[in-house]
């Protein structure tokens, strides 16, 4: 079998162009309503959340949030997280 062949290109996507699910992890202020912002500003961009943990807060000021996501666009993520990343609520970026 010839697996490659040097006559032959390839088309190269821009990384923006990728659709693929995504897996986000942040650290965030344990205050009321922040899982609601971020679900916002991923909406916004047309990313929808698939599946949400957030570990329940011990004596510590953040808590984690992990999210993974549907099939979204690289570019539109991309677009939330600099949103995301602008919050005061936001800990460490990605």
């Amino acid at each position: 079998m010839d697996y490659y062949c040097s006559d032959r290109e390839l088309e190269i996507k821009p990384i923006s162009s990728i659709i693929s699910r995504y897996y986000l992890r942040f650290s965030v202020t344990e205050r009321p309503k922040i899982l609601a912002s971020i679900d916002s500003i991923l909406g916004e961009h047309g990313v929808s959340i698939a599946s949400l943990v957030q570990k329940e807060a011990s004596a510590k000021e953040f808590v984690p949030v992990v999210i993974l996501t549907h099939e979204a666009r690289e570019e539109n993520l991309q677009k939330a997280i600099y949103e995301i990343e602008k919050m005061d609520i936001i800990k460490h970026k990605l």
